[in-house]
């Protein structure tokens, strides 16, 4: 269900890797909304910071605009739930994410195409990007596709 491709991240989420703030404030919460074209020539269609993870999403097809930042902060939310508690256990280690994930008609998640960095983070990937991805309850409708990127932690 899972595929590793040999994809780059976008440099600019990787260079934006933070170190983590000594205690997570709630808040440092931000959240950015473009008017990024349905083509998204590059930009995110909605970004969410927090204080150790940060996630955009960079297409959305078939969700309204509504529906894409209520997925995103649905996402970011359960990212940031999971990569405070792993890290906390010295369980994670820092990395990024680029996922792109298909939800039929009946909104079962289908293909995923997930490429991690560094690779070793890819199991973290799994664990704290797509575990809450499965838990987001997608309602019955049209075909829809999402891109997302994500990272978490600090870069070395």
């Amino acid at each position: 269900m899972t595929s590793l491709k040999a994809r780059a991240l976008s440099p600019a989420l990787v260079a934006a890797c933070a170190p983590p703030p000594a205690s997570p404030r709630s808040d440092e919460n931000r959240v950015i909304v473009g008017d990024a074209p349905k083509s998204n020539n590059g930009g995110y269609l909605f970004a969410m910071r927090s204080p150790l993870s940060t996630l955009g999403v960079l297409r959305a097809d078939g969700f309204s605009r509504q529906e894409a930042e209520s997925f995103g902060t649905k996402l970011a939310h359960g990212i940031e739930t999971c990569v405070t508690r792993e890290f906390s256990r010295g369980a994670l280690i820092a990395g990024a994410t680029r996922l792109e994930v298909s939800i039929d008609k009946a909104g079962t998640i289908g293909h995923i195409d997930m490429t991690s960095e560094p690779p070793k983070a890819h199991s973290g990937a799994l664990l704290c990007v797509v575990s809450p991805l499965h838990a987001i309850g997608f309602g019955e409708g049209v075909a829809r596709l999402i891109s997302v990127e994500v990272l978490w932690g600090a870069s070395k």
